[in-house]
């Protein structure tokens, strides 16, 4: 017997993997391909700020710490490079905006996280008029490179299938274990992204998924650091970019829309004062909740079917401190926080 099926190899599924790998908890992972590609489309961005309210990002202190050394160390046992820390540029749209940053700066719950002392040059180049400030602990996570690497790791593990999946391929046991596959499992943990929503155990969680799309450019001489301001523009590569993001919450699916291009590319000229030409574009559905935690626990009834969902837009900062707090709950009866313990919506 196993002790866990992951079901889902995105961002939250790939993420669990590594955390029991760690501990040294055997694991099967089923990558459905019919599942949500959200993780393979996202820019894979982490910034400590919410700019639209400007206030730190929900458990900001405990996540960045956790998520910066567990992509770093994944990073390394994989060989790869799959966190870029870069700074974020900030471009105010108005007055509003100025004071509000500037009325915090100073701050001592911010000054870990707004950079007084950076001065490059770029200020002005993209100042609309109404200034602009410097974020710290930002930057991106290869998404795609993260997921890759991981999967051709788990299969060399023999631990990572990729197949496609449904809920009659598993049946409940009298010692309430699960079979699947002539396997038994002491607990299944459905990681399917916004999919989630037709999950019978878990499908009437309040999910709210988003669709949000992102293009690629090249531009030679733009900018060297990760800016904001109506849209985010950030460096990949020398002389490309990924530009995003927008949210929509109609026609969820995975094509890509001329209505969301359309919108980039106005809110990219605004940002750059110029065109560009675009490469690629990109859609995904993010698993949103109603209230911007994420879903994690257990089925009030089958207590071995687990939940590790809904971390929507932040999912690079959010899943590994996630990921601990779940393995912390089922393996050595840590409480799961209130607010991300789905028992604040069924018991």
């Amino acid at each position: 017997m196993k002790p866990y099926l992951i079901i889902g190899g995105g961002l939250a599924g790939t993420t669990l993997a590594w955390k029991l790998y760690e501990r040294k908890i055997p694991f099967l992972m089923v990558d459905d391909p019919q599942l949500s590609r959200s993780t393979r489309t996202a820019a894979g961005l982490f910034n400590p700020l919410v700019f639209k309210k400007l206030n730190k990002v929900w458990r900001a202190d405990e996540l960045f710490p956790s998520a910066i050394a567990f992509w770093k160390q994944t990073g390394t046992a994989l060989g790869k490079q799959l966190l870029h820390e870069m700074p974020l540029l900030r471009v105010f749209s108005s007055e509003i905006e100025y004071n509000d940053w500037h009325r915090l700066k100073h701050d001592p719950a911010f000054a870990g996280y707004m950079d007084t002392e950076r001065h490059t040059g770029e200020e002005k180049t993209y100042d609309k008029g109404f200034g602009t400030g410097w974020v710290k602990h930002c930057g991106y996570l290869d998404t795609n490179c993260f997921l890759e690497a991981s999967h051709d790791f788990f299969t060399a593990q023999k631990s990572y299938r990729k197949k496609t999946f449904a809920y009659s391929d598993i049946t409940q046991n009298a010692d309430n274990t699960w079979t699947y596959e002539n396997t038994s499992y002491s607990r299944i943990v459905f990681c399917e992204g916004w999919k989630m929503q037709q999950n019978p155990w878990f499908g009437k969680l309040p999910l709210v998924p988003a669709k949000g799309e992102v293009l690629t450019f090249e531009k030679k001489d733009g900018p060297r650091v990760l800016v904001n301001g109506g849209c985010f523009v950030l460096p990949v590569a020398e002389g490309k970019y990924r530009l995003g993001s927008t949210f929509a919450w109609k026609d969820l699916n995975d094509e890509p829309t001329e209505k969301a291009k359309t919108e980039l590319l106005q809110k990219v000229k605004e940002l750059l004062n110029c065109e560009i030409e675009v490469e690629e574009h990109l859609a995904g559905v993010r698993p949103a909740t109603q209230d911007y935690r994420p879903f994690l626990g257990q089925h009030p009834e089958h207590k071995t079917l687990i939940i590790f969902n809904g971390l929507g837009t932040r999912g690079v900062v959010q899943a590994p401190w996630c990921a601990d707090a779940l393995l912390n709950f089922l393996e050595e009866n840590t409480p799961l926080p209130n607010d991300i313990n789905i028992t604040r919506y069924i018991n």
